[in-house]
């Protein structure tokens, strides 16, 4: 089946990221007959797409940066810190 590019495009416009960057593909695994299990498998792929890039856009706004490991933290500031209680909690044993 032949896909031009407006078509394309269109999809592009409805933010079908995953259905315009692999409608070829898609198209040549279903015959003609399947059109039902092709639309439920475009819209499961496009929820994925979707999510996909939300969670990649969130990490992107919350500009959290690097973590560093609590092996380097420096106790000896501040000095009112229970180290043993803090290093227990991290260790999450008191939930289990």
């Amino acid at each position: 089946m032949s896909i031009t590019e407006s078509f394309i495009q269109q999809l592009k416009e409805l933010r079908l990221h995953y259905t315009a960057e692999n409608i070829s593909d898609i198209l040549n695994s279903y015959s003609k007959d399947d059109l039902k299990t092709f639309l439920e498998n475009i819209v499961r792929l496009e929820l994925v797409e979707k999510k996909s890039r939300s969670i990649q856009a969130r990490m992107r706004e919350a500009k959290l940066g690097r973590f560093h490991r609590m092996q380097g933290f420096d106790w000896s500031w501040p000095k009112k810190i229970d180290q043993t209680k803090i290093e227990s909690l991290l260790s999450l044993k008191s939930f289990a």
